[in-house]
């Protein structure tokens, strides 16, 4: 497995559990990647309703109900408190309709109903609520999954792939590594194009992220404008950037004090409350579905281009893989994330 992020981690710890023997090879540590600076949604409704690039909701659907078997077995929690989005009435009065023809549950709240959920909210005139959306915690997730990892027997090599011939992973060390098959699970990097040509048509897009941990919120995530706010036992989480064609993680005090005047919108205590700002890197396709499944190079598979949604596909796109490298037959979602796609002419 080339890549240790949530894709990577979690495909390695479902194919070691079909009893496959599996190395990780990624030179950062866990968490010091896109999964590490991430809220950790688990949100078909609003991804669909506010990000006219996200997949499908019986997609997305699917994937988080894969979920609770998958935190069962690492020993989580999901947050099933729903989300919040408040607005204008014009705005919200738009989310409703949308989600209505898509069929997804979403419920107006009176002000005195999202006072009572999220008390901490300076305006709740307008305000609309869904169960359909839920949230893990990443850093509980990331270490519960090194955990599984160990007690599997998954080698884990500081290290990246540098190529792939037929048996063997060669090393940016110059070590090889013996293999019969090679997951590239590396994100936005370009590293292994020549291995796999498909990676060419992955876009970067970089995001900013802030962390307040003395700031406790109670209730369900909060949509507002521009913005998402996550009360967590480790204090706010508030996000996030999506800023495509970009790859680096300077930190931009532009893009921090953006979110920063957003979420003082909701309330004022983000204004004067001490903070972290962090970036990473996400990767996503001109479709806004991610490519798994066999690359064109014999015995190479791709699991990559995720865009906001991986923590939510991790347990779809692992049974996807599974299932590839078993020869069982392809389901739906195996033929929608085909790689081949992206090597087809548009």
């Amino acid at each position: 497995m080339a890549g240790g992020g949530v894709f990577g981690a979690v495909v390695s710890i479902v194919l070691a559990r079909y009893g496959m023997t599996i190395t990780i090879a990624d030179p950062r540590g866990l968490g010091e990647n896109a999964s590490g600076v991430a809220a950790g949604m688990l949100a078909p409704a609003f991804e669909c309703l506010l990000d006219p690039c996200t997949p499908n909701l019986a997609l997305l659907r699917e994937a988080r109900n894969l979920w609770p078997d998958l935190a069962a077995y690492l020993g989580l929690t999901i947050d099933t408190a729903g989300a919040m989005a408040v607005a204008e009435p014009c705005v919200t009065n738009g989310w409703m309709a949308a989600a209505e023809v898509r069929g997804i549950d979403m419920r107006r709240l009176s002000e005195a109903s999202a006072r009572a959920m999220s008390p901490w909210l300076g305006s709740a005139a307008s305000a609309i609520w869904t169960p359909e959306d839920w949230r893990i915690d990443p850093k509980d997730a990331l270490w519960a999954i090194r955990r599984r990892a160990r007690e599997l027997g998954i080698n884990w090599v500081n290290s990246s792939v540098e190529a792939f011939v037929p048996g063997q992973a060669l090393l940016i060390d110059g070590s090889r590594l013996d293999c019969d098959a090679l997951v590239i699970a590396t994100g936005n990097s370009l590293s292994l194009v020549k291995t796999a040509p498909e990676l060419a048509t992955i876009v970067p897009i970089k995001g900013h992220i802030l962390r307040f941990p003395g700031l406790m919120l109670d209730g369900p995530v909060v949509r507002k404008a521009g913005v998402y706010i996550c009360p967590t036992s480790r204090g706010a989480v508030v996000g996030s950037t999506m800023e495509p064609g970009r790859d680096d993680l300077i930190v931009d005090p532009a893009a921090v004090e953006s979110i920063r005047m957003a979420a003082g919108a909701a309330t004022h205590d983000f204004l004067s409350a001490a903070f972290e700002a962090r970036t990473g890197v996400r990767s996503a396709m001109p479709d806004g579905l991610p490519l798994v499944g066999p690359s064109r190079t014999k015995d190479v598979w791709l699991l990559v281009g995720a865009r906001r949604n991986g923590w939510l596909l991790a347990p779809l796109v692992a049974r996807v893989i599974a299932d590839g490298l078993a020869d069982a037959p392809r389901s739906t979602w195996a033929e929608l994330f085909d790689p081949d796609r992206a090597m087809t002419p548009v």
